[in-house]
C-alpha cells in the first residue's frame, strides 16, 4: 500500500505534464522533473523505514510526481521532430531503452542494497543508491538547463553557387 502512493502521483504528473511541456517547453519541464526527483531521492536518504513509514511515503509521493513528469517529458523530447511515419519505431526504441535502463538500475540497486548494512534491511545500501540517484538527477537538471542549439528537423536546403 505504501508503494502505491508513488503510482498515484506518477499518474497525476502524467496529467499535468502535457500542460507543463506546452507552458515551459520540454527542457524546462524535464529540469523541473529531475529537480523534484532529486528532492525525492534525498528524502529517501533521510528516511529511516524502521522508525516511521510516513517519511518513506512522503518521499514516494514526491518521487512519483517527479518521475511521472520526467516520463512524459522524455517521451515528448524523444519524439519531437520525428516524422509521423517513423513515430511508431521511435516510440518502440524509446520504450525499449527505458525498460533496459529500468531493469539495469533495479538489478544494480538490488545488488548494492543486499550487500550493504548490518541492520538486515539493507538501509545503508539503499541510502547509497538513493544518494547516487540524487547526484545523477542534479546533473540532469544542469544538462537540461544548458542552452544549446536545437537539432534541425527535416532536410536542409542546399546553398546555390
Amino acid at each position: 500500500l505504501a508503494f502505491s502512493t508513488f503510482s498515484v502521483t506518477f499518474a497525476v504528473a502524467g496529467l499535468a505534464a502535457g500542460r507543463l511541456v506546452r507552458a515551459l517547453g520540454i527542457r524546462h519541464t524535464m529540469a523541473l522533473a529531475m529537480g523534484v526527483a532529486a528532492v525525492a531521492f534525498v528524502l529517501q536518504v533521510l528516511a529511516v523505514p524502521r522508525d516511521a513509514l510516513a517519511p518513506v511515503i512522503g518521499a514516494l509521493l514526491v518521487g512519483g510526481f517527479g518521475q511521472g513528469l520526467a516520463f512524459d517529458a522524455s517521451t515528448s523530447a524523444s519524439l519531437d521532430g520525428v516524422p509521423d511515419d517513423a513515430a511508431g519505431e521511435a516510440s518502440g526504441v524509446v520504450q525499449t531503452l527505458r525498460l533496459l535502463g529500468l531493469s539495469t538500475g533495479v538489478a544494480l540497486a538490488t545488488t548494492v542494497t543486499a550487500g550493504q548494512g548490518t541492520d538486515g534491511l539493507g538501509v545503508d545500501g539503499m541510502r547509497a543508491v538513493m544518494g547516487v540517484a540524487a547526484a545523477v538527477a542534479v546533473v540532469a537538471v544542469a544538462v537540461c538547463l544548458v542552452p544549446g542549439r536545437r537539432a534541425a528537423t527535416g532536410p536542409q536546403p542546399r546553398a546555390h553557387r
